[in-house]
């Protein structure tokens, strides 16, 4: 499974890397509308699909040229259930920018997540690495990244909850003054999630 999402996003880069250019922006605030779709995420004999939906946060702030700081807040709730989900991260970022004008990034973070019906809670580390730019059409930015994030067993079931790795896709369409449309597409083994926002570069 590793290998296949390493090998995965490595493929993705170079056709993604053959189009973009460069002048992206670490500083910004987010926000937008999530709905996600999760299998197996109970006992192993119960194989439903359960759909839920939330709010999505995000922030960033460059330190330097290359250094950046990065916080997000995802929460969102199941439609059969009582079982919530939340999650928060705080990373301390590094960009660089690669052949043809690609930002290459990396994030090295905590992450805090509880689920509130179990009242279980963990803060384990998590890391991202993906790359992002201006794509060929105009006032559009694409990003691809992957995440991964340090996994702790629940005794509840929850285990399959939040898998370790998770490959993402963005796009975001400047429509001026700073503000963009964001659309994101978050892949996973258990989960697929869909955000709709708003961003404010500044």
């Amino acid at each position: 499974m590793k290998a296949r999402h390493i090998a995965c996003l490595a493929a993705l880069a170079m056709p993604v890397s053959s189009v973009f250019a460069s002048d992206v922006s670490y500083n910004y605030i987010q926000a937008g509308y999530q709905t996600t779709g999760q299998d197996n995420i109970t006992a192993a004999t119960n194989t439903t699909r359960r759909a839920g939906h939330g709010i999505d946060l995000a922030a960033s702030v460059a330190l330097a040229p290359n250094m950046f700081v990065a916080a997000d807040y995802r929460e969102y709730g199941f439609n059969d259930s009582s079982t919530d989900f939340e999650r928060a991260s705080l990373g301390l970022g590094y960009n660089a920018t690669v052949s043809r004008g690609v930002d290459l990034f990396a994030v090295a973070k905590v992450v805090y997540t509880e689920y509130f019906d179990g009242d279980e809670d963990d803060v384990v580390p998590g890391a991202s690495v993906g790359f992002r730019g201006q794509s060929p059409i105009e006032n559009l930015e694409l990003a691809v990244r992957m995440d991964w994030v340090h996994e702790d067993g629940h005794d509840d079931g929850f285990e399959d909850l939040r898998s370790e790795y998770t490959l993402s896709y963005q796009g975001i369409y400047d429509v001026g003054q700073g503000l963009g449309i964001v659309g994101e597409a978050n892949l996973n083994r258990d989960f697929q999630t869909w955000a709709l926002g708003v961003r404010y570069s500044f």
